[in-house]
């Protein structure tokens, strides 16, 4: 806590408030002077001359506020700009209601880093979140990390809320059947004939997850394409659908015909979708990709939902189908990137969504 504001003041001593060397943290009996550099720190007495009414009210601990939404933000470089003096320990506080967000997977949103002599504390009142994985033609992106250490540190969670980003669903190529994008705003494209970005991962936290769909094609159809999109969510995106026939070849002379197309024993079914993103700090849904060569045969393609909270993405699936292969979702990001140091956690860890490694 602050020294006194008025009145009695010493260098040493055990009275809280009173002793110099006891808000430095400092043993209280050992030799000290008003010129000592810690001291002149603390009085904000750089040279000069500096007297004991030049501590009333100073306090080691350096406490600072961040009252507006930031993006890929390094906690000193914030200490530094509201007038740390590179020596105190911190106290950040975020505040209720702002976010700290990240605009790349490979970027965290907060990197926590660098000298903090005496410590550094983390007050979350707000929301720490990681970039959700995004999804193209093959495969799920993994999310990104909401915070990454390069210190030991105390987070306090005080209402507030970390996420790693949620990992974007698996896709496949043939027909390009989008994954849904993962918690943290990751973009999900949109299926063959599709509109783009139905499908993407919101930022709200917990949230809920977007809509998979199901769409079909069934034997003796011409030739075309049936999909869907499934709808973006609050957390991980719903994946896209599609469910096409191809003809295999032109027998003009075979006499029947549907369509412009020959006998429907020349089409191929096949299916594609996408699996759901995953909530935050949570794996995308696997996708699914299906051959049916039988022109009486029909398949149905079933995207995977968007995961809610931290729920993984659901997976995608093909009925009437043959053979079946299927494509990995990403991985969810993680809520503390730890990198070998330690954190000390204050409120619990109940809205911490992803790992902390």
């Amino acid at each position: 806590m602050p020294l006194n504001s008025s009145g009695q003041l010493s260098i040493g001593g055990d009275v809280t408030g009173e002793s110099i060397l006891k808000e430095l943290d400092k043993p209280t009996t050992s030799q000290a002077s008003l010129n000592d550099s810690a001291l002149r720190t603390l009085a904000g007495k750089a040279s000069g001359v500096i007297a004991m009414n030049n501590f009333y009210g100073k306090s080691d601990l350096f406490t600072f506020a961040i009252s507006s939404n930031l993006s890929q933000q390094n906690l000193r470089t914030l200490a530094v700009n509201a007038g740390w003096n590179g020596t105190s320990a911190v106290e950040a506080t975020l505040n209720s209601g702002k976010y700290i967000t990240s605009n790349s997977i490979s970027v965290p949103a907060l990197t926590i880093n660098g000298s903090f002599p005496n410590g550094v504390k983390f007050i979350n009142k707000g929301f720490v979140l990681g970039k959700g994985g995004g999804t193209s033609a093959t495969t799920g992106q993994a999310g990104g990390s909401a915070i990454s250490l390069g210190i030991n540190c105390t987070i306090h969670m005080n209402g507030g809320y970390i996420g790693g980003g949620g990992g974007a669903g698996g896709a496949t190529n043939t027909q390009k059947a989008y994954g849904g994008g993962g918690a943290g705003a990751g973009k999900g494209n949109a299926g063959v004939g599709g509109t783009g970005g139905n499908n993407q991962g919101g930022r709200k936290i917990p949230g809920s997850g977007g809509a998979g769909k199901s769409v079909s094609r069934s034997g003796g159809s011409q030739d075309g394409n049936s999909y869907s999109v499934g709808s973006g969510g609050q957390a991980g995106g719903g994946g896209s659908a599609t469910a096409y026939s191809t003809k295999s070849g032109s027998h003009t002379n075979q006499g029947t015909y549907i369509g412009n197309c020959a006998y429907s024993s020349y089409f191929s079914r096949r299916g594609d979708s996408g699996g759901g993103g995953g909530g935050w700090g949570a794996t995308g849904g696997r996708g699914a990709s299906s051959a049916v060569k039988n022109g009486q045969a029909s398949v149905t393609s079933t995207s995977g939902a968007g995961g809610a909270g931290k729920s993984n993405g659901g997976g995608a699936s093909q009925s009437g189908a043959g053979t079946v292969t299927y494509s990995s979702g990403g991985g969810g990001g993680r809520a503390v990137q730890r990198n070998g140091k330690t954190v000390t956690w204050i409120g619990g860890t109940t809205n911490v969504y992803g790992a902390v490694s």
